[in-house]
């Protein structure tokens, strides 16, 4: 859009409507063609700006010349969006583009100095065509579909706009010799400079879209959404969930929240819809409702061409989400092929789809990044900006008739936000109608749209064209100020009018007031009459027909093909993931092997075999929960392309199963091949395809159920608590720890069910069957050392006769109740088959029906509450006013004073000012000098090889008290890594150069006088706001202060936030509900103002902010720094209201360069005399400054802005002012005599302790599933070894309970991770502000938990040992629960150092299985430490499960006495005579089960080894908190 129409826009809102009707002002966009030609440079650039002051010189500034400025077919004026038909005509018809030539000539006057009012002239036959389109579109005589003027059709369009357009001197369309032009003569090549995007769109919809009409008309009517929420923010706590779950108390009410309320309006072709808003006020809802993404159903009516929502609305629907999810292991061109082939006609060449392509690639400005992965959190890849084009450009290329999008502009910078919505202009300009949700559009942003939708509350408080907005509130006494963005205005004119109208007024402009004034005006008149006709014309077709453009383009067999692609690389494109899964099933095979090395067919190694059986058969039944946290971020990719139709959910389901196959089959056999030759099984080759393919079969079915699952759990706390917790039923009745039976008919049915039942049966009896065992001498029975050994048999004795109690393999298959027989042996393998095929049915439905999991629950407000909230903002704003008026007072009297004295007046002013900081004492003043500041880290190049990134390049410059400063620059220009350089943050990279705090080197006191608001909002979701800030005080306020006063600061801090409504209001989550992300913001900026610091970094601190929320921070902001701090803030795209708000600006370009650094001057007079020196440009006020500077300075190549600052008066002066100080003598480098804290680590204990407390307290949720989950696993092992008897059976069934109730417990207290991995990241902000020691929050972490674990281990132990018969002594009871109790500890502190020590959530979840995996399998029960190899033997000493099983034993077994009748005893017959028989017990006592398992007797020693594990792992968990961190700056 050129500086002209805007200026006569701007003078056309002013102007007001004489006549009754009113004509949208004229919005033009133009292109110039850089580098790459995909970008859209906005007016008021450097480029621009050189060739409007050569057409000036040329032509003197304002004829018809057309020289230096390139017009396309953009620079026309929007459609106009006025109502009244006759005023619209009675303009559009202007002959030769008078209309626009009118506007130009407007602008002309207005001395706008960019060279388009010439352009506009030259350019009259072009405004005509475009106008002659709108024309044709809206003319109501042309009321049949058919006619070819109402130009809604491609072929149409041309009829109309191509004779006025060829008679333009640039000619875009008619140059088909061009070698960039396509078949049909259409230029396709952004660098071509006759490309014409209007033209690209039109000819594409016509040659592959045939038959469809360019747009749809869409009319919404009553659109209406509503949800429950709790009437009343409670603070729910253990305590208070119990007495609710008993009824004794009830639980909150809960009230139906209106999200939207009748909301009505439409789009029709070439219409642009900005909606425009403040926080929780329905944007987001309102584009889902229209884009029918709502989760659950809304009230009202939607129209697509006058008929409802049509089955194939995703093929005319684009809708551009909020959030950008994407497939990180695909480069960015991958994700547009991948969107391309399903979702546009399969009719396309691939050569077609990749012209496309390419076409939205640089019109994005992604070009240099389509061979770059998309990447994540863990996968390097684009920047978030990158990622956010990426998510519009998908729904751009399929070319949908209308476009919706969700805040498009959040992580682009301005210039960016600007080159993508004039796009977007552009799109709608052909006739594809566009709405967009925005939070803080620039002015030329907002100019792009026609029409203006604003909402308050969830209701419609203006819809219409643009350019009467302003003039409607100015008729309800609310005028925008000269110098304000209207779209600023217009976002909180209806939420707060007190900033523009006086507060005891604006007490009385409630939302209800602006609904009822909209629904009594003359456009909601016109609105309504517009909606009762219809919007669609008579008999309009479809947009698209369902006969000729499906719901799929494609077909399932083609879906499949694509999805099956790309899902196998996202299986080889993830290394982390590969890796770790192929090296955990190396390392894991490694270990069972070298464990059990080369066993033989003795009686001992048999036992051993069946070992490592069990430990295979868990292995493969636990292999599918360490994917749950690629499985759930798969979900969430798979259900946003399932709502945009890109496959059908079938194709999906095949796809992923299959590109498993690979992967699962790799790792698979890698394990089999270790295991199978090193351990010594059954060397035959019928029996290792056994093996093999009932290890595969296992490992499919493990991952199938884990796959079925995870799309229905909604998080990975839950996912990681619930899946192994039921893959553990599964293993206990696999029949190793009870052979059938033994199992009581309760639970038997669970046996039959268990997978693991079959592949451990069918393993065991492929290695034993038809098999012949040995005995050792030491293993024959009865052993010659047994006082009957000699006797005769008639005597009870066995006359020296030996036997080997199991010698064949059958025989010890009978112990196992192993169903013997070919017939079983290979119904074990089909079985698991079936298992397999079962669970992928049931997955199919899981992922077909899977839903997001979302709550809506914003702070709630009955009209009385916003009644005392508006007179409260009111009596703000008053008191606020009165401050600023008696400090600007005072400046004024003291400059006053100082003029009279004969000083001048900018010294006179400067003196004043320093006059307030001068009045702070010595350590409440902060001066910071950087000087020559270079930053390099080390990358890696396509190649992979390593290489030195510089990021910051010789950047000077320094704050003083009483200034806020700005790093200003564009995106990938260094702001955040010089704020965090400055505020020594960075954790790697080099930083040369020098840093001064109070003209001496940063030292360990730094942190005590900083404090640093992070990008990102990181607090503990169970805090309320409140107790985030009184925790901040009470640790970063020193001791000296007294309680009353710090929590005087915290009322303070809350009240000069507005934030006292909420102070009670827990913090929550985004998803889960909580504070809004304005809130947010706000209480990170309270958390460290409550520390009063004397020098503050913000890192864009405006950042998801409404303009409202914006300026209030940024107004708290200025009012610290006029207090005499020294403020460096980053800023994204500030106002020109915020803007104004910074004394010094510091400028970046790409690359880490600096531009400028400086005092900025009153309205930006010194920075624009420079750029006017420097550049030879000068500013005319008619944008945003910060814009401006951006476009002119930052983004231009024809001048080398870094040189010209290097070479500059300016920076010469910089440079000397660090060279002799800027920090005054008085102050001196920080140094506190008590601490590098503010309070001693009692204080900081008591206060760390008490809200890690309370982050568990208040959790009733994670309590009750860890305390449910105990409980059932206890009442099913209870039930399951039920009363058993002192004999054989009964001891191995004692034994094995114990052991299988330690390892569930290792395994469950890996959910303790989770709680580590949340916390981390408020830990780091923290422990990087010097709020508290490590130590204080790694003791807190060790201890707070202790009544819980009580509980839990209560819970746990007490059932089941009861339940089974266990030893009846009071000693040995307490023992037990002791020895539980300690091993629980060592239990959960590992798996808080595996959460301290991991980089993230996913390399914990390999580690720690892993890990346990070891300790399980070395704890001796398995196989006895004796029998394992000498490899491993070592770490069976290391092992605390070794000493927990070995102490219970003891305690259950010493002293032990067993029953044996002939059921448990080998019979022993004499060789001489077989009628006579003896038996032999094996198990007479308790120390032959001791005995058995190699335990030695030291049951309190063994104590006390778990205690010193305990002490061990605990000091590693403190170590790791000081001096270990994963976050990587």
């Amino acid at each position: 859009m050129s500086d002209h129409a805007r200026s006569a826009d701007n003078h056309h809102h002013g102007a007001g409507s004489g006549s009754g009707s009113a004509l949208a002002a004229p919005s033009t966009t133009s292109t110039d063609n850089d580098d790459n030609g995909a970008h859209r440079p906005r007016l008021g650039s450097y480029a621009h700006a050189l060739r409007a002051k050569d057409s000036e010189h040329h032509h003197g500034g304002g004829g018809a010349a057309k020289a230096g400025v390139h017009f396309e077919l953009n620079d026309l004026p929007m459609m106009p969006s006025e109502h009244d038909d006759t005023g619209r005509k009675s303009l559009l018809r202007a002959s030769d583009g008078s209309a626009l030539s009118s506007s130009s000539t407007t602008a002309a006057a207005a001395g706008s100095n960019n060279g388009a009012a010439a352009a506009a002239a030259a350019g009259g036959t072009m405004s005509s065509a475009l106008l002659a389109i709108a024309e044709a579109r809206l003319d109501p005589t042309r009321v049949s579909h058919t006619d070819p003027k109402r130009a809604l059709f491609p072929q149409d369009f041309k009829q109309v706009y191509h004779p006025l357009r060829e008679q333009s001197d640039d000619s875009l369309l008619s140059n088909t010799s061009s070698p960039s032009a396509n078949g049909a003569g259409v230029i396709v090549d952004l660098n071509d400079p006759n490309f014409d995007m209007c033209s690209y769109y039109v000819d594409f919809v016509e040659r592959f879209f045939p038959g469809r009409m360019l747009g749809a008309f869409v009319e919404f009517r009553d659109i209406s959404f509503k949800t429950m929420i709790d009437a009343k923010q409670t603070v729910s706590t253990v305590w208070s969930d119990m007495l609710q779950t008993l009824r004794i108390r009830d639980r909150p009410s809960q009230v139906e929240f209106t999200v939207l309320d009748g909301i009505s309006g439409y789009m029709e072709p070439g219409d642009m819809v900005a909606i425009l808003g403040g926080p929780s006020c329905g944007k987001t809802s309102l584009i889902k409702a229209i884009a029918n993404r709502l989760a659950t159903d809304r009230n009202g009516t939607l129209l697509i061409n006058g008929s409802p929502i049509p089955e194939n609305f995703n093929r005319v629907c684009g809708y551009v989400a909020q959030s950008d999810i994407h497939t990180p292991t695909l480069t960015v061109r991958e994700t547009f092929e991948f969107a391309a082939e399903l979702q546009l006609p399969r009719e396309m060449t691939m050569e077609q789809r990749n012209s496309h392509i390419d076409v939205i690639l640089k019109l994005l400005g992604l070009e240099h990044a389509a061979n770059t992965l998309v990447g994540n959190a863990l996968i390097r890849g684009i920047s978030g900006g990158e990622k956010k084009r990426v998510t519009i450009g998908v729904e751009m290329l399929k070319t949908p008739n209308m476009l919706l999008l969700d805040e498009p502009t959040t992580g682009l910078d301005s210039a960016a936000a600007f080159n993508v919505l004039s796009h977007v202009r552009s799109i709608a300009d052909v006739g594809f109608p566009c709405m967009a949700a925005l939070l803080q559009p620039s002015k030329e942003l907002y100019e792009l749209f026609n029409q203006v939708c604003i909402l308050s509350q969830g209701q419609i408080t203006y819809f219409g064209p643009r350019g009467r907005v302003l003039d409607y509130f100015a008729g309800l006494g609310l005028e925008c100020p000269e110098d304000m963005n209207p779209a600023e205005f217009l976002a909180q004119c209806c939420d707060h009018p007190e900033k523009f109208v006086p507060p005891e007024v604006s007490i009385n402009l409630s939302v209800d007031f602006f609904v009822t004034k909209f629904r009594e005006s003359d456009i909601y008149a016109s609105l309504g009459r517009r909606l009762w006709k219809g919007v669609a014309p008579r008999d309009c077709p479809p947009a698209a027909s369902i006969d000729t453009f499906g719901k799929y383009p494609l077909q399932l067999w083609s879906q499949f093909k694509l999805t099956l692609s790309r899902a196998l690389k996202m299986q080889f494109r993830d290394p982390t993931s590969f890796q770790a899964r192929l090296g955990r099933g190396i390392i894991t095979a490694v270990l069972f092997a070298t464990v059990f090395l080369q066993l033989s067919d003795n009686q001992r190694d048999s036992r051993n075999k069946l070992g490592v059986i069990t430990t295979v058969v868990g292995h493969m039944g636990f292999l599918g929960g360490t994917a749950i946290p690629q499985l759930l971020a798969e979900r969430d990719v798979y259900l946003s392309q399932r709502k945009s139709k890109y496959f059908q959910p079938f194709a999906y389901f095949l796809a992923v199963n299959l590109a498993d196959l690979p992967l699962l089959f790799a790792e698979v056999t890698l394990f089999v091949v270790l295991i199978y030759f090193l351990v010594g099984l059954n060397a035959t080759a019928a029996a290792f395809f056994y093996f093999f393919f009932m290890c595969t079969g296992s490992a499919l079915w493990s991952t199938t159920y884990a796959r079925a699952l995870s799309a229905l759990i909604p998080s990975i706390n839950l996912a990681n608590a619930i899946i192994p917790s039921s893959v553990v039923l599964y293993f206990i009745f696999n029949g190793f720890l009870l052979p059938p039976s033994a199992i009581r008919n309760f639970w038997i049915w669970m046996y039959w069910i268990s997978p693991m039942h079959y592949s451990y049966e069918g393993l065991a009896m492929n290695e034993f069957m038809g098999r012949t065992l040995e005995c050792d001498a030491d293993e024959l029975i009865p052993p010659a050392n047994n006082p009957l050994f000699n006797l005769p048999f008639s005597a009870g004795g066995f006359n020296g006769t030996q036997v080997c109690p199991l010698p064949t393999g059958d025989a010890y298959l009978g112990t196992l109740g192993a169903q013997l027989g070919d017939t079983w042996y290979h119904w074990d393998i089909i079985i698991i088959y079936v298992y397999w095929l079962v669970w992928l049915f049931i997955s199919f439905f899981c992922i077909k029906y899977s839903r997001e999991f979302s709550t809506h629950n914003p702070h709630f407000e009955d009209a009385e509450s916003l009644t005392r909230r508006r007179a409260l903002l009111a009596r703000k704003m008053l008191e606020r006013r009165e401050t600023d008026a008696v400090f600007a007072q005072n400046l004024l009297d003291q400059t006053q004073q100082l003029m009279d004295e004969g000083r001048t007046a900018s010294t006179a002013a400067a003196t004043a000012n320093s006059a307030v900081v001068a009045r702070l004492q010595p350590n409440q003043k902060a001066f910071m000098e950087f000087s020559d500041l270079k930053y390099d880290v080390q990358a890696k190049d396509e190649n992979n090889k390593v290489f030195t990134k510089t990021l910051l390049q010789d950047i000077n410059g320094y704050v003083k008290p009483g200034t806020l400063v700005a790093l200003m620059g564009p995106s990938g220009a260094g702001k955040t890594t010089l704020l965090d350089v400055l505020a020594d943050r960075k954790t790697s990279g080099q930083t040369t150069g020098s840093i001064k705090i109070n003209g001496g080197p940063r030292n360990v006191f730094f942190k005590r006088i900083s404090g640093y608001c992070e990008q990102q909002d990181i607090h503990f979701a169970l805090h309320t706001v409140k107790e985030a800030i009184t925790f901040a005080a009470m640790c970063r306020l020193p001791e000296s202060i007294s309680i009353e006063e710090k929590q005087a600061r915290v009322e303070k801090v809350m009240y000069e936030l507005d934030m006292e409504d909420i102070a009670n209001d827990l913090i929550g989550t985004i998803s889960s509900g909580g504070l809004s992300p304005e809130q947010r913001k706000r209480l990170t900026i309270a958390v460290e103002l409550i520390a009063d610091p004397p020098l503050l970094f913000l890192d864009e601190p405006t950042s998801g902010l409404d303009a409202f929320g914006a300026a209030l921070v940024m107004s708290k902001i200025r009012q610290i720094a006029q207090t005499g701090r020294a403020v460096i803030c980053t800023i994204h795209q500030p106002s020109a209201e915020i803007f104004g708000m910074f004394d010094h600006l510091l400028l970046l370009k790409k690359g880490g360069h600096q531009v400028f650094f400086g005092p900025v001057g009153e309205r930006s007079a010194l920075l624009l005399a420079y750029v006017k020196a420097k550049f030879g440009i000068e500013f005319q006020h008619d944008r945003n400054v910060a814009d401006w500077v951006l476009d002119t300075v930052c983004e231009t190549k024809e001048v080398d802005c870094a040189a010209q600052w290097r070479e500059s008066s300016e920076c010469r002066k910089v440079k000397d002012a660090l060279a002799s100080g800027v920090c005054t003598p008085d102050v001196k480098p920080p140094h506190f005599e008590d601490a590098m804290f503010a309070t001693g680590f009692r204080t900081q204990l008591a206060q760390v302790m008490t809200r890690t407390w309370l982050m568990s307290w208040r959790n009733p949720t994670l309590f009750k599933t860890r305390l449910v989950t105990y409980l059932f696993m206890s009442l099913v092992l209870g039930s399951l070894f039920w009363q058993l008897e002192y004999n054989e059976v009964g001891a191995t069934g004692r034994i094995g309970m114990i052991f299988f109730g330690l390892v569930f417990m290792a395994f469950i207290s890996q959910s303790s991770m989770g709680d580590i991995l949340e916390l981390r990241a408020v830990f780091y902000r923290e422990k990087a502000s010097g709020t508290y020691r490590a130590s204080a929050m790694s003791i807190s972490l060790l201890l707070c938990e202790y009544p819980f674990h009580v509980v839990y281990l209560v819970c746990f132990v007490v059932p089941f040992y009861w339940m089974t018969n266990l030893s009846t002594e009071a000693g040995s009871f307490f023992f037990f629960l002791l020895i539980f109790f300690v091993t629980y500890l060592c239990a959960n502190t590992f798996a808080q150092t595996v959460a301290v020590y991991s980089a993230n959530q996913a390399v914990a979840n390999v580690i720690a299985p892993t890990f346990s995996t070891f300790f399980f399998l070395l704890a001796g029960f398995l196989i006895p430490i004796e029998s394992m190899s000498w490899i491993w033997r070592w770490f069976a000493y290391c092992n605390y499960m070794v000493y927990a099983v070995e102490s219970l034993a003891l305690n259950e077994f010493q002293g032990k006495a067993f029953v044996c009748d002939r059921s448990d005893a080998i019979p022993i017959y004499n060789p001489y005579n077989y009628t006579e028989v003896n038996y032999f017990c094996r198990m007479n006592d308790g120390q032959d089960i001791l005995n058995a398992f190699d335990l030695k007797d030291r049951k309190w020693g063994d104590f006390g080894i778990l205690l010193g594990y305990y002490a061990g792992l605990s000091l590693l968990v403190i170590l790791g908190m000081r001096f270990y961190s994963a976050l990587k700056r």
